[in-house]
């Protein structure tokens, strides 16, 4: 498994945290992970991710976005799309309130 990612590089590849991929995103890195690495986000294959989950294919997608400019940009710009649409602070933030809120309410209600 790849375990390292290249921030000066236009492909992140890793078994990163959640966290990771977003900030990757936000950096338009072209990201390639697992299924399960990139579970409970809200990224769809081949659109602004890519998902590999075996290490041969994990190899073969890094190394044909490593040979395609263009599609590693596309990938970096779609996923920087979705950070801003989707996971932008004042977005969470926003969301984290009304939870809050909700939770406040029903405590004192």
């Amino acid at each position: 498994e790849i375990y390292q990612c290249d921030w000066s590089s236009d492909v992140c590849s890793s078994d990163l945290s959640r966290l990771k991929i977003l900030e990757a995103m936000g950096m338009k890195k072209a990201v390639v992970s697992t299924t399960i690495g990139a579970e409970g986000l809200n990224v769809t294959d081949r659109e602004n991710i890519i998902l590999a989950d075996t290490p041969v294919d994990i190899t073969e997608k890094i190394l044909a976005l490593f040979d395609d400019v263009d599609r590693r940009k596309e990938l970096g710009n779609a996923g920087r799309k979705l950070v801003l649409k989707e996971y932008d602070w004042s977005i969470v933030a926003c969301e984290q309130g009304r939870v809050w809120n909700d939770v406040t309410s029903r405590q004192t209600g």
